[in-house]
């Protein structure tokens, strides 16, 4: 999260100077960022997977809970705004 957010950061406020960014980072790094506040937001228990489905860890998307899918969607939203916002700075 803390990775996501400073790139982030400084793609607006460093390479935004110099009009030089990556596409790929100008979406993944907010991705990232939402990605893993939604982890510490929405912890996954490995308890709960053994008693629901019988594994330790998410095989199926239907392993995952509706908070993460949704966390996924608004990361996917993110990177994308984030990127076509970089797109129209130039």
């Amino acid at each position: 999260m803390l990775l996501g957010t400073a790139s982030s950061i400084w793609q607006w406020r460093g390479a935004g100077a110099a009009d030089r960014f990556a596409l790929e980072a100008a979406f993944l790094m907010p991705f990232c960022a939402v990605l893993g506040l939604a982890t510490l937001v929405f912890p996954m228990s490995r308890r709960e997977l053994l008693e629901r489905f019988g594994v330790d860890r998410p095989h199926r998307l239907s392993h995952y809970p509706g908070t993460h899918k949704a966390s996924f969607v608004l990361a996917v939203l993110a990177g994308g705004v984030n990127l076509v916002a970089r797109m129209l700075w130039r």
